[in-house]
């Protein structure tokens, strides 16, 4: 399994109309691209000694293989919704991670 994490820091101008629009079309992705086993998102909030977070929103998205990961990048509609994203993002920071694989600490 991938664990993907997508984190957005929107431009000060970026709307509050602009975050819904982002944050509702991130989460009906997985009725629209194939390959995504579960997503989770939402607006980042204050740490618990209050330091502000750096970005703005938080996104993970789950496959079962590297090759749906794959798919769903390349997918029309996720890139359609990548750029807008990037339009109203200063700041973008994703990290791809095999869930799967067994860790020993």
């Amino acid at each position: 399994m991938i664990q993907r994490m997508v984190c957005f820091k929107y431009k000060p101008e970026t709307t509050q109309e602009q975050i819904a629009e982002h944050m509702n079309t991130f989460s009906k992705l997985p009725t629209i691209v194939p390959g995504i086993a579960s997503y989770r998102g939402g607006l980042c909030i204050p740490n618990a000694n209050g330091a502000l977070p750096e970005f703005s929103s938080m996104h993970y998205l789950t496959f079962k293989t590297l090759e749906d990961m794959s798919a769903y990048y390349y997918n029309p509609e996720h890139q359609k919704f990548g750029k807008f994203g990037g339009e109203i993002s200063e700041k973008i920071l994703v990290i791809n991670s095999d869930i799967s694989a067994e860790t020993t600490i």
